[in-house]
């Protein structure tokens, strides 16, 4: 983008563009993260059961536990996510319990 197109800039594209570099960098992000799970899931596992009946099974069960990419661009766009709006409803009612203890 040259010198000239950033002083013809508008508030609003100057937003969409941030916008795009974020949602950009959330792709890398995730592509990293995937490599990062790759790696770890060759290796890493966690001890269950006792004495002789000791297994080990991995620590994630799939890549989504690892990381939630979805999750990640409806932060970047603002936007609330179930889990985060149940978790939202949750506070209110302990809020409303506390309240009238």
């Amino acid at each position: 983008m040259s010198d000239a197109e950033i002083d013809h800039l508008t508030l609003k594209n100057y937003g969409w563009r941030m916008k795009a570099i974020q949602l950009k960098r959330a792709d890398i992000e995730r592509d990293l993260h995937l490599q990062s799970w790759l790696n770890q899931q060759a290796k890493a596992t966690k001890e269950t059961g006792q004495g002789k009946n000791k297994k080990s099974k991995p620590v994630f069960k799939n890549f989504q536990e690892f990381y939630d990419h979805e999750k990640r661009v409806k932060q970047i766009e603002g936007k609330k996510t179930a889990k985060d709006e149940k978790k939202a409803r949750m506070a209110e009612a302990a809020k409303r319990v506390n309240q009238g203890a």
